[in-house]
């Protein structure tokens, strides 16, 4: 099994920028993700640090509760585990006291390498039965990293997905690294178009052989 701290290290560049990421994640501008913080799943069994409470920003809507699960490699049983978390999140936790107050649940998948197949529709439909289950699912090794770059350039996508760009389709070309690139340089230090904190620019380095650009894993990408 790979080593989880490729899966760690991308949910705590996730957290850095909470808005940033969950725009990328749903391709929505800022200000219509509505994320009001994470939640706190301490003794939720089964689910992990990373389940995000996302409010409607017109003001009308029901909250929602959204798991979101990075994997280094897809796992087969996804949409089972999913349907487990959910199921957790929606009996144990509130969006208020109020009585009868639950929260809409949801789910989202980063596969950092391969491509993961977590949602499912069943039906039968003589009997009337329908289970499905929708899942946000991005597949890295399917993103293009020129795209992802412009629309960073452009400000439509946060800084906070660059750790991910050398896992993109294109992205661990060595050229990106050279001088005169047209991708925007960093900050060593800060993220300005976001906020002030500590920005980790050195990104998690899948196993040799799991990343779409040069066969091996590139020291210094």
């Amino acid at each position: 099994m790979p080593p989880p701290h490729f899966d760690q290290a991308s949910r705590l560049a996730a957290r850095l920028d909470p808005t940033g990421f969950l725009g990328w994640l749903f391709d929505l501008h800022p200000a219509a993700v509505g994320f009001a913080g994470w939640l706190d799943t301490r003794g939720v069994e089964r689910v992990g640090d990373t389940v995000a409470r996302l409010d409607d920003p017109a003001g009308g809507g029901p909250p929602w509760a959204v798991a979101v699960e990075f994997q280094t490699e897809p796992d087969p049983t996804m949409f089972g585990r999913l349907l487990a978390y959910l199921s957790d999140i929606w009996t144990h936790l509130r969006p208020d006291p109020e009585r009868g107050s639950r929260f809409e649940v949801g789910a989202a998948v980063v596969n950092l390498t391969g491509n993961g197949l977590a949602s499912r529709e069943m039906r039968r439909s003589a009997a009337g039965l329908v289970t499905h289950l929708g899942v946000v699912e991005r597949n890295l090794s399917r993103e293009n990293a020129d795209n992802t770059m412009g629309r960073v350039e452009a400000g439509d996508w946060s800084r906070c997905v660059l750790p991910w760009v050398p896992l993109m389709a294109g992205g661990g070309r060595p050229e990106r690294s050279t001088a005169g690139s047209k991708w925007p340089r960093p900050s060593r230090t800060t993220d300005p178009g976001r906020n002030t904190r500590p920005w980790p620019w050195s990104s998690p380095r899948p196993p040799a052989g799991r990343t779409n650009g040069p066969p091996r894993w590139r020291a210094g990408t």
